[in-house]
């Protein structure tokens, strides 16, 4: 056989060992997954106090009513609790020049520096501010003008990386304050690699228990089994996003869609689709639950859903006495 014949037959073989290297480390990291699911920890929660009220703001994602605010396939939630000010995720800050989040907190009146709380879902760059910030470990705070002395940050295992800073690993559900709690990082085998997240939990009084989430790669079948598991209670309430790219997603990686194939699913050749949507809205139809979804991962047509309320950049929704 000619040289030139050898030649693209090695490098279509080496391909495709690749390929099938990572499809092996695919399935390996589902079996751990699985392994981490199945020996959970039996935290439950029953009373950790209440909220009168919960105000939510969106900060950061693909929609937007203003021209002064920006856009961005990221999620960032600023959100006021009584006496407490929480930013719940830092968005992608994917604008060199004028950071999305400072930004679109100045351009609506929003005092950044009155946060007392930070609560980081996962470590994606379009949840901690970008790709350095997903590299390093550090999310870039002195920006919107906290500083660590002033700060509490809640963070799945080893996704910060920030001394002098009060970060604290969340492992299991946890209490994080009067009427907060995590309801614990859930690991997921996406395709890119593992991954944990964790949501926030709120329970307003008269209201319900608000469940706060970034991505949702921890699926909603483990989200719902778990908030049963953990407060004996479904929510009233999900705010943030769910992770439906289905037709398909936002962000295309040479020519791959990479949120819906690479980041959701069972792998590229089993993605999220519309069976998915299906037992989605039957959910929300069985538990009667309010969804606000920023959309940074999740499809316009999926938005436009009636039972779901698509959360513009900047805009506000206030759950509890005050509604």
């Amino acid at each position: 056989m000619k040289r030139w014949v050898l030649i693209p037959l090695a490098v279509t073989a080496m391909i495709g060992l690749m390929v099938g290297g990572l499809f092996l480390r695919h399935a390996g990291n589902v079996s751990d997954a699985q392994d981490d699911w199945e020996g959970r920890s039996d935290v439950t929660i029953k009373d950790f106090g209440t909220v009168s009220q919960v105000t939510i703001t969106a900060l950061s994602g693909p929609l937007a009513n203003d021209d002064h605010l920006l856009t961005e396939p990221g999620l960032s939630l600023l959100i006021e609790a009584d006496s407490h000010t929480l930013l719940f995720d830092y968005g992608l800050n994917a604008h060199p020049q004028r950071k999305t989040v400072p930004n679109n907190a100045k351009v609506i009146g929003a005092d950044l520096s009155r946060v007392d709380t930070v609560f980081l879902s996962h470590r994606h760059r379009d949840h901690m501010g970008g790709k350095l910030a997903e590299s390093t470990g550090k999310m870039d705070l002195d920006l919107i003008g906290v500083s660590p002395t002033s700060v509490a940050v809640f963070a799945p295992p080893d996704a910060l990386s920030m001394p002098g800073w009060a970060v604290s690993e969340i492992y299991a559900p946890t209490i994080i304050g009067k009427g907060a709690a995590s309801l614990g990082p859930i690991r997921r085998a996406l395709f890119i690699g593992p991954i944990e997240e964790q949501a926030l939990v709120l329970d307003v009084e008269g209201y319900g228990l608000v469940l706060i989430v970034g991505c949702g790669h921890q699926t909603l079948g483990k989200l719902s089994a778990r908030m049963e598991e953990v407060f004996g209670r479904q929510p009233r309430a999900i705010v943030g996003d769910l992770h439906y790219p289905v037709p398909n997603g936002r962000l295309q990686i040479a020519g791959i869609d990479a949120q819906r194939r690479l980041a959701s699913g069972d792998g590229p050749l089993q993605p999220v689709g519309d069976p998915d949507v299906r037992a989605f809205s039957q959910y929300v139809t069985n538990h009667g639950t309010e969804l606000y979804l920023i959309g940074h991962d999740t499809h316009d047509d999926v938005l436009s859903l009636p039972f779901v309320r698509a959360l513009s950049v900047g805009q506000r929704i206030t759950l509890g006495n005050a509604r």
